[in-house]
């Protein structure tokens, strides 16, 4: 954010340097020194105000998702562990497609499971065994997406990942939860790829293989978006066998 010089003072020219070059300063040559000095103090000022505004809310952003992810660690150990395992697979997936940007991505895996903070362990415990929750319990197990995004859409720059935890279990036909009107395109992306790896690992805890897991999940119509399996068994390299479109 320091001046531009220039001998050509004209309107246009002005304009284009501060609009498209984010010039903090437009000085015409020659420029006297004391219109100079004050020119670049200011600057550097500017300079260090957002630098600093900068590096406190990477720190407050860090902090705040550590912290999160600490308190699910304690909490609910299980949870924690599969948050991890799926932030692998996504990082994974993310690097075999060459995604530039995927902090986010691999964010809202970790933390996909933050709304479980919120549930008593008992229920967490109970909801991965074969007991029969009550409707109560049910939902509650239900609003884990929902807990999870509130929480992360207070923290600032963490709207797309609170998106993405909210639409976690999303089916792409529009079922599931959320129960509003979003369905596939609409879904984000983040979260229909969440979906994917979310329902991949969960088979292969039950001892599938990663190719038959996702044969399964691929005959499960309207569930997923068609694209991301083919890209996560691409990602995991899987052949899938073409679909009879007879059946």
């Amino acid at each position: 954010a320091l001046p531009i010089f220039t001998g050509n003072a004209d309107q246009k020219t002005a304009r284009d340097a501060v609009n498209q070059g984010h010039i903090f300063r437009f000085l015409n040559k020659p420029c006297p020194r004391e219109d100079l000095v004050p020119a670049l103090q200011a600057g550097i000022r500017q300079y260090e105000l957002i630098t600093a505004e900068r590096e406190l809310l990477e720190k407050t952003l860090n902090g705040s998702t550590k912290m999160l992810s600490d308190i699910l660690a304690v909490h609910d150990p299980f949870s924690f562990g599969s948050s991890e395992q799926l932030r692998d697979y996504m990082k994974s997936f993310a690097n075999h497609l060459q995604m530039k940007r995927t902090w986010d991505l691999e964010l809202a895996a970790l933390l996909s499971r933050i709304g479980c903070v919120t549930i008593p362990r008992a229920i967490l415990e109970k909801s991965r065994t074969t007991a029969i929750l009550s409707g109560a319990e049910r939902d509650m197990i239900a609003r884990i997406p929902q807990i999870g995004f509130n929480l992360l859409s207070n923290i600032p720059r963490l709207e797309s990942v609170a998106s993405i935890v909210l639409y976690q279990n999303k089916n792409f036909d529009g079922t599931g939860f959320p129960s509003d009107s979003v369905s596939a395109e609409e879904i984000p992306i983040g979260a229909r790829i969440l979906h994917v790896l979310q329902d991949l690992i969960t088979r292969e805890n039950k001892s599938h293989s990663k190719a038959n897991s996702l044969e399964a999940m691929r005959r499960h119509d309207g569930r997923y978006d068609p694209r991301v399996l083919e890209a996560v068994a691409a990602g995991f390299d899987i052949c899938l066998f073409p679909e009879d479109k007879d059946d």
